[in-house]
């Protein structure tokens, strides 16, 4: 995860600080050089000082005064802007909780959350809901909620959404619609982190078809891959959690050898070839022939077959 920090209140503060100085000293250099008169004023006595000053001219009164409220400024400014100890989240920041927070949702598949953290105004954890008498767990993020509630409503109850395996249970307890896949394949856990010898896995060739939908350069490709999963919707996931950052394994299952990854992935980001693909246009929100975008916010995509 690329965790972006925020520049600290001390480069501000030193920042304004400077502007105000050098206002300051090109405001002075015309009659007087501001370097002089603060050595001179430090090395006179407490007298001195005051004839000195009762003799410059008075314009320097008032600057002086300006600069001492300017300083005072810069000092309430250090107190009171608000730092990363405040309790509101900062953007980009994981803020992990002190013990897991639940949170009844209820629905459908009696859903409800374990929440680990925030990311900025998001909040990630675990979604737990049970269908056909079984319970399962699956991850959640609270960014794509929104999609998902899009989808409940705007949707049939008996659709099946093509997004990577990833998400399928926030589709399926969330959402409440049908996922193609919401395990790896056997294939894929050499990508998935710690599985154990008992984590549920997908037909590989489910995953493979949810790939090659995603990453051919032919929309004909994806519309037929859908139809065979009687499909209408694609979730795409798009900022930080999105399918970016992951897409070396959407590759992997679409047929691209790691050996050849970089011509398509790199440390994070589709390049070269995988730019020509139906995943890197949809999730920079490009037309794609056949498709129409319906939903989309900084986190998701949501594109429909469109005829």
């Amino acid at each position: 995860m690329t965790v972006k920090l925020r520049y600290s209140f001390c480069i501000k503060s030193r920042y304004i600080y400077s502007r105000l100085v050098r206002g300051l000293k090109i405001h002075l250099s015309s009659q007087y050089n501001f370097l002089n008169i603060i050595s001179r004023i430090q090395v006179l006595d407490q007298e001195k000082t005051r004839k000195n000053l009762r003799n410059l001219n008075p314009q320097l009164k008032y600057i002086g005064i300006a600069s001492i409220v300017g300083i005072a400024i810069v000092a309430a400014l250090l107190f009171l802007w608000p730092t990363s100890s405040d309790n509101k989240p900062i953007a980009g920041e994981w803020v992990p909780f002190d013990a897991p927070v639940i949170k009844p949702i209820g629905g459908k598949y009696q859903v409800s959350l374990s929440l680990l953290g925030r990311y900025g105004e998001f909040e990630s954890g675990d979604l737990l809901y049970t269908k056909n008498d079984l319970p399962r767990r699956g991850y959640f993020f609270s960014g794509f909620s929104f999609a998902l509630d899009y989808l409940k409503i705007n949707s049939p109850e008996d659709s099946t959404i093509l997004a990577w395996w990833d998400y399928g249970d926030m589709i399926v307890g969330y959402g409440e619609r049908e996922a193609i896949a919401i395990n790896p394949s056997e294939k894929l856990l050499i990508g998935v982190t710690n599985p154990s010898n008992d984590t549920e896995t997908d037909p590989d060739d489910v995953l493979d078809d949810i790939g090659r939908a995603l990453t051919t350069q032919d929309p004909e490709e994806t519309l037929s891959i859908l139809k065979k999963y009687n499909s209408e919707f694609l979730l795409i996931a798009a900022g930080p959690f999105g399918d970016e950052g992951k897409a070396k394994w959407i590759f992997y299952a679409g047929g691209i050898s790691l050996d050849d990854m970089d011509n398509y992935w790199i440390e994070g980001d589709i390049v070269g070839q995988g730019r020509d693909t139906i995943l890197y246009k949809m999730i920079n929100k490009e037309d794609v022939s056949g498709f129409k975008l319906i939903f989309e916010d900084q986190n998701t995509r949501v594109y429909q077959i469109f005829p």
